[in-house]
This record gives structure tokens, sequence and C-alpha cells, in this order.
């Protein structure tokens, strides 16, 4: 679907993470049950992505004589970093832990309940190096260990960066 029904140039994911059908390998089954996350940049391509995805199952159960049901729920909006407001966390950030520990990373498709901050003011989801040395579990992981020694360190630089805004927010002139 994502190559031959969605421009490429627009960032959708489509991950089919769980399908369970039958307990036999020689027969086959009665049921299937399917469960996938869609991610994507936009809620235009959100509902684009719903449409085609319900329409695709419905096209083949149609052609399989199956009948079928779709249990679509939208999750989480993408997250989206407001430019200037992540450049200025960017500029504090190495202030207070070295330009050389602050790195930019390209957009990723997180889906985190602080976007729904975003669409209401500008906002900056940073990411705190949270790893241990030589670990490679990832965020989600169960077998992902925190190093503690990170916890202040964020917390300094999150205060350093709300301090910051905030000593912006008093010398901006007054908006009429």
């Amino acid at each position: 679907m994502i190559s031959r029904q969605i421009d490429v140039l627009h960032d959708t994911v489509i991950t089919v993470g769980s399908f369970h059908a039958g307990l036999a390998s020689n027969i086959v089954p009665q049921r299937a049950d399917l469960k996938a996350t869609v991610r994507t940049y936009s809620d235009d391509q959100r509902r684009l992505v719903r449409e085609k995805v319900e329409r695709t199952i419905a096209g083949v159960c149609q052609a399989a004589g199956a009948r079928y049901s779709v249990d679509y729920t939208y999750g989480l909006p993408a997250t989206y970093n407001d430019p200037e407001l992540t450049k200025q966390a960017a500029v504090v950030a190495a202030r207070m832990v070295g330009r050389a520990n602050v790195i930019q990373g390209e957009a990723g498709m997180i889906a985190e309940d602080f976007s729904y901050f975003g669409r209401e003011a500008p906002a900056a989801l940073l990411r705190l190096g949270t790893q241990p040395k030589g670990g490679t579990a990832t965020l989600h992981s169960p077998y992902f260990m925190v190093d503690e020694d990170s916890i202040p360190v964020g917390i300094r630089v999150m205060s350093a960066i709300l301090l910051d805004a905030l000593a912006r927010l008093k010398s901006a002139p007054a908006q009429i």
C-alpha cells in the first residue's frame, strides 16, 4: 500500500505487529486477528491512510469471500517540535552540558502524549541520553536499564531551558 497508494514523499509507516490465526499448520483457521500501528506526520495523512487501510481490507475480504471487522482507533498524533523553540533549547542545553553532548537528530516517528501540548503552544520534545555506556536495549524494551546519574542532569537542563524561555518572555516587547 505504501509504495502503490500513498505518496512515498509523505512519511507513513504501517506495521502489522501481531498476527494470530489457528494452532495447526495443516488446517485453514476460521479466524485471524491482526493488530497494526500506523504512524504519519499529519492529521490529513492519518485520515487518508485509514481510508486506504479499510478499503484494502474490504477488497481482500470480498475477493476471498471472508467476513471482517475493523476496529481502527487513532492513537497519539505525531509529536511536532517547534523549530525556533528547539533551536533555543539546544543553545541552552549546550551551555549546560557542552556542545559535544547536544545532538540534534532527524525527525522520528515518535508518538507521545506530549504531542497534545504541541497542539496548544510551541513545544520541543528533548531526549535525554539515559542509556548506560555499552547498553543496547532501546527505550521501550523490557531490557532497558536507565543510567540514574542522567536524571539530575536532565532536571538541570530542563530547568535552565525553562528559565531561559521565561527570561525571553519578560524581555519581549508587549503584544497589542
